[in-house]
């Protein structure tokens, strides 16, 4: 299982997982489901900072939001820290929200 902190990142038409620093791919082993260790994938954009007009989304985990991309934080193997381009995060449910009471009329006087 990987933590509910996980990011999504796709490249190259393959959706990753980006958990605690480390990165993982879903494998299907017939019904069953596994998560492998995998190194960085080509095509994943690290930045050394962020862009300056930068608002921070908080979700499942903490996003950085600039020019409509989103950026978490990526500690290097080398101990640089970085942020690493991912897929817009999923946005919460609103069916999920309760409804409002309904108020009853107020009888005439």
């Amino acid at each position: 299982m990987l933590p509910a902190e996980r990011v999504l990142l796709t490249t190259a038409g393959t959706t990753y997982y980006l958990a605690s620093n480390t990165f993982y791919r879903r494998v299907m082993e017939g019904a069953q489901e596994h998560f492998i260790v995998v190194t960085a994938p080509a095509g994943v954009v690290f930045v050394a900072a962020l862009p300056a007009d930068f608002t921070v989304v908080q979700l499942n985990t903490m996003y950085f939001k600039a020019g409509g991309r989103y950026y978490v934080p990526y500690l290097s193997p080398d101990g640089a820290e970085m942020y690493v381009m991912v897929d817009a995060p999923p946005t919460p449910s609103t069916a999920a929200a309760p409804a409002a009471p309904a108020t009853a009329p107020v009888p005439a006087a």
